[in-house]
């Protein structure tokens, strides 16, 4: 079983909160994104899916920290990467889940 396309959806009990996002993500005033989703393949999954659902095609800047601290935060902002530079973790990481999904849906049928 290979679907031709892989589709994401808002489950109903993030809906509301998907909303919200999308409303704020939306707001002409919003001219650039900051990416603060976890460091690493899936915080890029997670976060570019959300950008992804809500139709939303603005400049993106990514901030990395592994830690919460207010210095490396502070240090994250000073230091936005591109969102160029980690759109490689990104597919890396869609193409693992399809890859997953199509695994475990035919290994279920064995």
């Amino acid at each position: 079983m290979i679907p031709e396309e892989f589709q994401y959806e808002v489950t109903r009990q993030k809906a509301k909160q998907f909303n919200v996002v999308k409303t704020l993500l939306r707001k002409p005033d919003v001219d650039e994104i900051i990416h603060a989703g976890d460091a690493g393949r899936e915080g890029e999954l997670i976060v570019r899916n959300i950008v992804n659902l809500c139709n939303v095609n603005k400049p993106m800047k990514r901030l990395w920290i592994s830690s919460l601290t207010p210095e490396a935060i502070y240090e994250g902002f000073q230091n936005l990467k591109s969102e160029e530079k980690n759109r490689p973790l990104y597919y890396e990481a869609y193409t693992r889940a399809c890859a997953d999904w199509v695994v475990g849906m035919n290994a279920e049928s064995i």
